[in-house]
């Protein structure tokens, strides 16, 4: 069962571009920002006996065109809360991270309103690597946790590389990997 959803994601994603951005790939990347992106896997947490699921993408592309523009996780109804959701800068130098975003607290039903712009706290979009801790409650009382990494595509020449890259899991994935 789990080829079959591998094979129809595939399938899907093969079919879409990025997002909306429509420019053509250069014939080489241009810009190391994006190097490592794309390089980590989507989180899928599944708990096949409370059937519990969450799954955290691993870019999006806040460019405003209304696809992937926010991210956030994509939960079904055994979910109660999101805890908390931390996104730091991904810093490869030292072990300092940069706080990015965080939001606290609130109900999984206004998730769209707390999901994460691609904007830092000074109002700057990042662009590139980040990093994200995700605690939430489910159902039945009990709180689990999840960490991993993303990107953040700007559309523009250099995003244009991920228009036919393997390895990039929007939030649009979910839907295909949700039983």
């Amino acid at each position: 069962m789990k080829n079959l959803q591998i094979l129809l994601g595939t399938i899907v994603f093969l079919g879409m571009t990025i997002s909306g951005c429509g420019q053509e790939p250069p014939d080489t990347l241009t810009s190391k920002v994006y190097e490592s992106c794309c390089g980590t896997e989507p989180v899928e947490f599944n708990h096949p006996n409370l059937a519990i699921y969450l799954y955290v993408p691993n870019v999006f592309t806040p460019n405003g065109d209304g696809i992937n523009d926010k991210f956030a996780p994509v939960i079904n109804g055994q979910i109660r809360a999101i805890n908390y959701m931390v996104i730091q800068k991904e810093v490869t130098d030292d072990t300092t991270s940069t706080l990015l975003y965080q939001v606290e607290d609130f109900d999984v039903a206004e998730l769209a309103n707390y999901a994460w712009d691609g904007k830092n706290p000074k109002g700057e979009m990042h662009v590139g690597l980040f990093k994200y801790t995700i605690s939430f409650s489910a159902q039945n009382g009990m709180n689990y946790g999840v960490k991993g990494g993303g990107c953040s595509i700007i559309c523009g020449p250099d995003a244009a590389f991920f228009k036919n890259k393997s390895g990039c899991f929007f939030q649009s994935r979910a839907t295909v990997l949700v039983i």
